[in-house]
């Protein structure tokens, strides 16, 4: 039994020494009778110099009178043993994190004879739970930046949005201001501060352009690599408000996007953790947020100016078209004058409305800002008013009435469907009220379904002859309606010879064919 007994002494006394766990043998005054070496190593101190300290001089100030407490408890066995997390103090005066467990060494007579300590230095997987927190807290921070580019919003505001996201997150309560500069498009050379939160009024001023390999921010720009400061690495001017405190430091990353440099993002912050791989992991997944924003900028500010450019370019076809169709109708009415035959001479002028018409649409749509369709309410306006001008025909002689829905045509339909009515109303202006007679003229333009319009032109004038047959006429101009309505616009026209003259006119919307 003896034997046993010493074999299970050896067996403690080997565990007591070379466990990785600090142990100690307290007595019931509070001082260390024995420690194991783990311990030694966990608070600094020798065996021997234990044996001169107390155990208050182990705990925290801050937790040393609730230990106490429950070490008296232990000792009255109004509870067994206690385990607790707390702070406790090295012998450098250096405090860390550990986990305190206390329980009585009772003699043979059951007599409680001194404590039992077991200490666990926690700090390391504390830091690592903190850590591990931090990197969580980051992961969600990076999902809400992550939305950011999707919001319909200018890309600067996209880019304060994003620092300030960062700044005011919980993870960054400790990361007090944040800039980001962009290169400048015209001068590769030149970087320009285009958005920021926390910093300066006269540090903005004073950084408001600079240039590249000429301050931090410079540098990191023209190498393109991650740059980490604390105060006693940098000295440079304009961040020097920032670096008075002896714990703030500041990251420069790259804004790089397709192995180009298209600007720098800067972040102060407390240096304590600042220098930490998943850190600088994060602020480069940010930094590939902010390439994908300004690279977005700039592809859609290139479309932008091109689609400025062929709009200018395409108002200048429309009015040069215009102008060249203005020509032609000078020389057409010039050469009317030389022409003694009535008949010729009403051909010419007919030519010469026609011509007019395609101008007044090419000028109405270089007047718009819009070139691929037609206002077609004011371009009727316009056309009516240029047509009883052609005609030298009163508005007090001929009352004119219009119903006009204020309808977009493309150009395909707006110019076969112009061509048409000024020929029929052409026609009314010519013939339907001879030797001055008054009379009124009715046309009404409206959306009959998805895909096709009703017309309905009337005048109150003579009539057009029983004998006069769109379809098979002679006439150029009746000509003109029948293939533009019928064959171009697949639509049809009803004449009404009742009290003058009815036209009613279905249109199909013609689809469009993509030239090649």
């Amino acid at each position: 039994m003896s034997e046993l007994i010493k074999r299970s002494e050896k067996r403690f006394r080997f565990i007591f020494e070379e466990g990785p766990i600090g142990m100690g043998i307290v007595t019931l005054a509070h001082k260390f009778n024995r420690t194991n070496k783990a311990l030694s190593e966990i608070f600094g101190y020798t065996g021997n110099e234990f044996k001169d300290i107390s155990l208050s001089d182990i705990f925290h100030p801050d937790n040393a009178s609730d230990y106490l407490n429950l070490i008296k408890l232990v000792r009255s066995k109004d509870i067994p043993f206690y385990k607790v997390e707390g702070q406790f103090i090295r012998k450098n005066k250096e405090s860390f994190n550990g986990s305190l467990n206390i329980s009585p060494v009772f003699d043979d007579n059951e007599l409680m004879i001194s404590y039992l300590l077991i200490i666990e230095d926690t700090s390391e997987k504390t830091l690592a739970q903190q850590k591990l927190e931090k990197i969580y807290g980051l992961h969600n921070l990076l999902n809400q930046l992550l939305k950011v580019p999707f919001q319909n919003r200018p890309a600067i505001e996209q880019l304060e949005s994003i620092l300030a996201t960062m700044l005011i997150s919980s993870n960054f309560h400790s990361w007090p201001a944040g800039v980001i500069f962009l290169m400048d498009e015209d001068n590769s050379d030149l970087l320009t501060l285009s958005a920021s939160i926390g910093i300066p009024h006269d540090v903005k001023i004073r950084c408001a352009q600079i240039m590249t390999g000429g301050c931090v921010c410079g540098e990191c720009a023209k190498d393109g690599n991650l740059k980490f400061y604390t105060k006693h690495d940098c000295n440079t001017a304009c961040f020097n408000a920032y670096m008075r405190d002896e714990n703030v430091a500041f990251y420069t990353v790259p804004i790089i996007s397709r192995m180009k440099v298209l600007g720098v993002l800067t972040i102060f912050m407390i240096s304590d953790s600042a220098n930490e791989k998943y850190v600088q992991d994060f602020l480069v997944a940010v930094s590939n947020v902010l390439a994908g924003i300004i690279e977005r900028d700039i592809a859609e500010t290139k479309i932008k100016k091109s689609l400025e450019e062929k709009m200018v370019l395409l108002k200048e076809i429309h009015h040069r078209v215009k102008n060249n169709m203005q020509i032609i109708s000078s020389l057409l009415y010039l050469q009317s004058k030389y022409v003694k035959d009535e008949y010729s001479k009403n051909l010419i002028l007919d030519s010469q409305s026609r011509v007019k018409s395609m101008a007044l649409l090419h000028e109405t749509l270089y007047q718009s800002g819009d070139l691929s369709r037609l206002n077609f309410k004011n371009y009727c306006a316009e056309m009516l008013t240029n047509l009883f001008a052609t005609f030298k025909i009163q508005s007090s002689i001929v009352k004119i009435t219009t119903d006009i829905e204020n309808i977009y045509l493309d150009m395909d339909t707006a110019i076969s469907c112009s061509l048409a009515l000024n020929e029929l109303i052409s026609n009314s202006l010519k013939y339907a009220f001879p030797n001055g007679i008054e009379g009124e003229l009715f046309l009404s333009f409206h959306a009959d379904g998805d895909d096709q319009f009703k017309i309905v032109l009337k005048d109150n004038g003579i009539g057009l002859p029983e004998g006069i047959d769109i379809m098979t006429t002679h006439s150029l101009g009746l000509q003109l309606v029948h293939d533009l309505i019928v064959k171009k616009l697949k639509g049809s026209i009803d004449i009404i010879r009742d009290n003058g003259t009815t036209y009613n006119i279905i249109i199909k919307k013609l689809i469009y064919k993509q030239r090649v």
